[in-house]
């Protein structure tokens, strides 16, 4: 993926895994990101495409957390009318073309973080998955 595609994928799962109060945690970025595009981010992916939406003033970030600024806000109401997830991955595409690798990166998660993301996210899908072949079993 090139890095349009990539900062596409990761604004919109910052927006599909948005909790109370607009927060989306680095699992629920995983998670949504998984659920739009059938795979995990590689690590370069999500942090280069968060720190890249970060600096351009498109996603506010707390410790390992992540929520739309005003201007993400702005960006995401104009991309999602009338738009599914497919086009408005598009939409996102070219919105996010020109987006410049930030020299000092606002967000620098220590490896054990990222793999701890993964890992939660993974039970997450397990323990659904066991759910569901539960059910279909009764």
């Amino acid at each position: 993926m090139n890095n349009s595609e990539v900062d596409a994928w990761m604004f919109l799962a910052v927006a599909v895994g948005q909790q109370e109060g607009g927060v989306t945690s680095l699992e629920y970025v995983i998670s949504a990101a998984d659920w739009i595009n059938h795979a995990v981010p590689m690590d370069d992916e999500l942090v280069g495409g968060l720190n890249r939406l970060a600096a351009a003033g498109l996603l506010a970030v707390v410790d390992n957390d992540f929520s739309f600024t005003e201007a993400g806000n702005a960006v995401y109401s104009k991309v999602r009318k009338r738009a599914g997830r497919s086009k408005q991955f598009e939409r996102l595409k070219a919105e996010f073309r020109d987006l410049p690798e930030p020299p000092d990166p606002p967000w620098r998660p220590a490896q054990s973080v990222l793999d701890d993301a993964v890992s939660a996210h993974g039970e997450l899908v397990a323990a659904v998955l066991s759910t569901s072949t539960r059910r279909r079993s009764k």
